[in-house]
């Protein structure tokens, strides 16, 4: 097998596994609750600057609508082409908020020719379970979200009921857009039609480009440039780098049904009705039922004789907090 494929494999457990084992720390936002209302616009980051385009104000906002949610329920499809690789898979997104700790669960199969890798990670309320088999070879750990909550409490940024920004690993969906909020700057948000399952779904097309301070930690030879304000050269991005992220939401309710990482193309590559820019990694979310109650023993994960690793002290070391 070729180097590169392992690599193409890691970078889409990584990019996949944002949806549910981001172990970035946000700091914690307001909302409605998770009753399904509209979310509500003060709900966001103390001191956080005013949005300065529509685009981003209608992010800021299905952020906000996703947190609200009792229940998400979804099938996933992504696909991915990189490396002169491409990938296909498939896998089930649930996610509910009916106790003091979210439950939540994905599921995804990556194929490559006719090797299958798999990935499932489950938050049962009190451990998150990560499992990962990377072509033959399968590891599982679990991080003790109970002794977590503790740390964070003594630390004294105590997290608001219902929410989840603080939870090791279990920010779901609306943790992948939020950092998605973070490293791009959203500036483009035109009306479309997104193609179904269940036929057209009126979108917001939003766009994203690279913020100025995350390209500096990928081209740190073109700091100074960027520093000054000049327009970075993205053409020495990592090829596995998009250099734009595209995200379609529902007109309705706001709901992120696709999510594409673009790549620009050289001049005159591309096809007539997108003459300069292909997705390289694209998830699709279709059969989305959302505020409706999930069966609670999908969210039990039952490891039988399977040896699993704590990843806890290692997590809890990795954000600075102590028991």
């Amino acid at each position: 097998m070729a180097t590169r494929l392992p690599i193409l494999l890691l970078f889409l457990w990584l990019l996949c596994s944002s949806l549910a084992a981001a172990v970035a720390i946000v700091q914690p936002q307001g909302s409605n609750g998770p009753n399904g209302k509209e979310p509500v616009r003060n709900a966001l980051p103390a001191g956080k600057p005013a949005p300065v385009s529509r685009a981003q104000s209608r992010l800021e906002d299905a952020i906000l609508a996703l947190e609200s949610r009792f229940s998400i329920s979804a099938s996933i499809r992504h696909e991915a082409d990189l490396f002169g690789k491409r990938v296909f898979g498939s896998g089930i997104y649930r996610e509910q908020r009916s106790g003091p700790n979210p439950l939540l669960r994905l599921e995804l199969k990556m194929q490559l020719g006719d090797r299958v890798s798999t990935m499932v990670q489950v938050c049962d309320g009190r451990y998150l379970w990560l499992y990962w088999k990377l072509l033959d070879e399968g590891t599982l750990s679990r991080i003790d979200v109970v002794r977590v909550g503790r740390a964070i409490e003594k630390s004294g940024d105590v997290p608001q009921p219902g929410r989840i920004d603080k939870w090791p690993g279990i920010g779901g969906l609306a943790k992948l857009l939020r950092s998605l909020n973070a490293a791009f700057s959203f500036e483009s948000l035109k009306e479309g039609q997104l193609q179904t399952r269940a036929g057209q779904v009126p979108v917001w097309k939003l766009r994203g480009q690279w913020k100025p301070e995350k390209l500096v930690a990928v081209l740190p030879d073109q700091k100074e440039a960027i520093g000054q304000g000049k327009p970075p050269d993205l053409n020495r991005l990592p090829k596995h780098l998009p250099d734009h992220v595209v995200i379609f939401l529902g007109k309705q309710d706001l709901f992120p049904y696709r999510i594409e990482y673009r790549r620009e193309q050289p001049k005159g590559a591309g096809q007539p009705d997108n003459p300069r820019s292909r997705p390289i990694v694209t998830m699709q979310l279709y059969e989305v039922n959302l505020n409706v109650p999930i069966d609670p023993t999908r969210f039990i994960y039952n490891p039988g004789n399977l040896k699993y690793s704590d990843r806890t002290q290692a997590f809890l070391e990795k954000l600075g907090l102590e028991e």
